[in-house]
This record gives C-alpha cells, structure tokens and sequence, in this order.
C-alpha cells in the first residue's frame, strides 16, 4: 500500500485505484460524522440517509483536495463531509404542512405580544392569545418539537418559501472573515438570542454554539431531556417570530 503522499501524485496523473483507495480508508469519516449528526437529528432520519450525502462529500473532496496547500485532508474532508450532509438535510422539507402552519402562527403570537409586553410572553399568554388552553398549547409544542429538525431550526422564512436557518446565520467561534453583509444577518440573530428567557437562551448557547445534546444539557441545567427539547422548541419559536418580522434583512 502506498503511502498518502504517494497516494496523491498518483490521483493527479489518473490513477483510479489511488483514488479508490483514498476513498476506502477515509470510509470511517463518513460514518463517525454521520452519526454526531444523526444525534442531534429526530429518530426517522435514518443514518443510513445521512452517509450517502457524506459519502458524495467525500468524492467531492477527494476530486478537489490540493494537497500542496499543506492542509490535512482529514480536515479537509471533515469539512466537505460534514457540509454535504447539511446541505442535502437543508434541501428536505422535514416539516408537515400542519406543524408548519402551526410554526408560523405560534411565532406571530410570539412576537405580537413580546411587542406589546416589551418581555418573553407566558405559555399562559401565548394560549390565550391564540384562544386555546394551556394544556393544548403545550401539547402543540410538543407536537412541533418532534418534527423540528434541531440543526436545521428555520428561524426565518421569506414569502417564496426559502428559509434561514441557524446553520446558515449562526457566527462561528472561529468566524472572523465574514462578509459584512453575513455580519449584520448574525447581529440580527445575536440580538434576537438575548431576548429569550434565560433558560431558552442557555439552550439555544449549549446546543449551537457548544455543541452539547439535549439530553447533555439537561444534565448541566438539572431538567429532563423532555423539558429541554420543549424549551428549544419555544426558542426558535420566538426567533422565528422576531426574525421573520425583519426577514427584508435576511434575504
């Protein structure tokens, strides 16, 4: 077996066995990234599902890998794996048109009467407003959270259908080259995540930005995982309904 090195010059002059070969050892790549994200992911998507748009990540990433860049291909491939599953995720509409109806409506409601109240409206206010009980209002979160596709949270939505979600606005810790345009859209979203209540926005910091599950976070914050999902549910809610008011600035 060649060595990587070797490997590469290889591919550069066509060999196909080095290139299958790259391929075949990076394998296990695809499946250890394919399941963190099958973790954060309701149980219906199938793992299976998310290796085969990893492993077109991979073919793309062994196609366009400069290796006199000096940059590890491990690194490289992470980043290609891992984005072509999110992409082909984004791509899928997860949400019924029911549950999006509801999402819609709910974040209205949200944002209506944080407004008026100038602070986090109540469940109770929420289901009054939307003039059922607070038993079913809760359940209706439930119901919403189970589709919600934690990773792909669509925190604004234009007219045309097109969504924003935190993966594609959310700054990175190691963000520093955005364009001005992308900064303002994660300002937007920064101001928008400090006006959550505490515990959402501690949700909302541990799962996207320190990348704890939820039953993980239920662990540091002393609730269940139950609990935990229903205040993420809440949280985009209320983003939703605050974003989408100033979706001009989003699109």
């Amino acid at each position: 077996m060649l060595p990587e090195d070797s490997l590469w010059k290889e591919i550069k002059i066509g060999n196909h066995k080095a290139r299958e070969q790259i391929i075949e050892d990076n394998l296990a790549l695809v499946q250890e990234i394919a399941k963190a994200i099958a973790q954060k992911l309701p149980q219906h998507i199938e793992i299976e599902e998310l290796e085969g748009l990893g492993f077109l990540g991979l073919l793309d990433a062994v196609d366009k890998f400069e290796p006199e860049r000096g940059v590890p291909f491990e690194a490289y491939g992470r980043q290609r794996i891992k984005g072509a599953i999110l992409d082909g995720l984004r791509k899928e509409d997860w949400l019924s048109s029911t549950a999006r109806r509801k999402v819609k409506r709910i974040a209205e409601v949200y944002d209506l009467l944080e407004r008026e109240l100038m602070r986090p409206a109540t469940d109770e206010e929420v289901a009054l407003e939307l003039n059922i009980s607070l038993q079913e209002f809760r359940k209706t979160i439930q119901e919403i959270n189970k589709e919600l596709v934690p990773l792909e949270a669509p925190v604004a939505a234009d007219g045309e259908g097109n969504t924003q979600t935190f993966i594609d606005i959310i700054p990175a810790k190691e963000d520093i080259g955005v364009t001005l345009e992308k900064k303002h859209i994660q300002e937007l979203l920064v101001e928008a995540i400090d006006k959550l209540p505490e515990k959402e926005r501690v949700v909302i910091a541990l799962y996207y930005y320190e990348g704890l599950n939820l039953t993980e976070i239920g662990e540091v914050l002393e609730l269940s995982t139950s609990r935990i999902s229903q205040l993420h549910a809440k949280a985009i809610l209320r983003l939703r309904g605050r974003l989408g008011r100033r979706k001009d600035e989003l699109f």
